[in-house]
């Protein structure tokens, strides 16, 4: 099946051939194989990742990302994911993504948030924890 990444900045992968694809849904994570029934859902902030088969060496290689919101649809064996943000594990820098973390972490003990404060740093959390994942 043929997949496509992209953010509203970029695209990551373009009809790349994947054997499988493991993302997290808005309800837990799927796995859609070639195949699948068509399919239209919400993502949320997870890891993606994809198995593609190298024919010359009879194996597999995974792809890991990092992506924070979006949707993923399946039709006719081509998923296209548009996601809020995705980048590959060997683009996060690691320092970076650990200052996000702490930083969400101690706005999170904020007292005074407003629910939709609490909710966003929660988010950045979230996302950052994903990123810190993926590089160590």
């Amino acid at each position: 099946m043929k997949l496509t990444l992209a953010t509203p900045q970029k695209k990551l992968l373009e009809n790349l051939e994947a054997s499988s694809i493991r993302v997290f849904g808005y309800k837990g994570e799927l796995e859609v194989l070639p195949g699948h029934a068509p399919l239209m859902t919400t993502l949320d902030t997870g890891i993606l990742c994809v198995a593609t088969d190298d024919i010359e060496n009879s194996d597999k290689k995974i792809h890991f990302f990092s992506i924070s919101w979006g949707y993923l649809e399946v039709q006719n064996e081509e998923v296209n994911i548009l996601a809020q943000t995705a980048e590959s594990a060997e683009e996060i820098d690691y320092e970076r993504a650990k200052r996000a973390y702490d930083k969400a972490l101690k706005d999170l003990s904020n007292e005074d948030l407003s629910p939709e404060s609490f909710n966003k740093m929660l988010s950045k959390l979230k996302k950052a924890d994903i990123r810190t994942q993926l590089k160590s």
